[in-house]
Formats: C-alpha cells, structure tokens, sequence
C-alpha cells in the first residue's frame, strides 16, 4: 500500500546537475525535453525524451544536462519496500522503458473514489493522479489523449452509512 507520493516537474539549464541525493521512496525520472546524463552510484546512462529511469530506494543518484537546451523531466516517487531483486542487486540504474514517438491516441478514465469518512486529498489524488499525470506526459509527447472524468451520483454508499 502506498502511503506518500509526490511529483515535480524539473528543468536543468544546459551544464547544470542536480544535487546526489537519497531517499527511502522509490523514483522514476520521465524525459520530456532534452538530454542528460542520470548517474546511479558509480553507473552513469545517457537518457533523453521518452526514457523512464527508474532509482530503488537508498540509491544516490543524480542527472546532468548535457544538452545545449535545458533539459525537463517529470519525477515522481512513492513509498515501499525494496523488492528482493533490488535488495540483493548492486543499486544500478535502470532505464526501463522508452516512449516510441509516433503519434497515438488515448482515452483515458478514472474510478471515482468511493466516499467513507472525512473528505481528504486520497479522494482526489488516488484515482485521479496517475490518470492527470499520464495524460499530461502523453499530451507533451504530441500523443491525442482523451482524458474522461465523472463522478458517481447514484453512489450510496454515504446515504446508507448516514442511516446507520
């Protein structure tokens, strides 16, 4: 079970470097502009658009811009576990996939949350986050994305635990 997420988005000028730095979250850096260089111990990828890095937890790593325009990449991070694989593995750096930049289409739904106690941001943010997210990416890339939202008004839930 997740309990913390987040995300940024990240610019770095040409020849600028984030700091190293690390986490207990997991983390995947998303390229969507630009190229660099993503360092993992004593491991270092280049990586440009459409590469998902990913960095297991308690991993210091780093990127650079090697580019001559900046280079623009989403991270995200969540909390968990290391899996087995990656406790008994040497931390590398792990790009694991690569977005084809042909033009697609999308469409794209949520469940909406089921209600049950006080209203917090886990209504919004877990159905609703990595759907925004993807179709953001996919919109940047030049891909056709039909993003659907709704709400469930025939939904009983609350009506039923408000009678009890």
């Amino acid at each position: 079970m997740i309990r913390h997420s987040g995300g940024a988005w990240c610019v770095l000028n040409p020849g600028q470097k984030s700091l190293p730095h690390d986490h207990d979250e997991k983390e995947v850096f998303m390229i969507v502009k630009g190229v660099g260089r993503a360092q993992s111990g004593n491991e270092e990828r280049e990586v440009k658009v459409g590469d998902f890095v990913y960095f297991p937890p308690f991993t210091e790593h780093s990127i650079t811009n090697i580019g001559e325009e900046s280079l623009e990449f989403i991270s995200i991070w969540w909390d968990g576990q290391p899996s087995l694989k990656e406790t008994s593995s040497s931390k590398q750096l792990l790009i694991v996939g690569v977005l084809k930049m042909d033009k697609k289409r999308f469409i794209v739904t949520a469940a909406p949350p089921t209600s049950n106690g006080d209203l917090h941001i886990g209504h919004l943010a877990g159905p609703f986050l990595g759907a925004d997210v993807f179709s953001r990416i996919q919109r940047m890339l030049g891909n056709e994305v039909l993003y659907i939202s709704y709400g469930d008004d025939y939904q009983d839930y609350v009506d039923r635990k408000e009678v009890k």
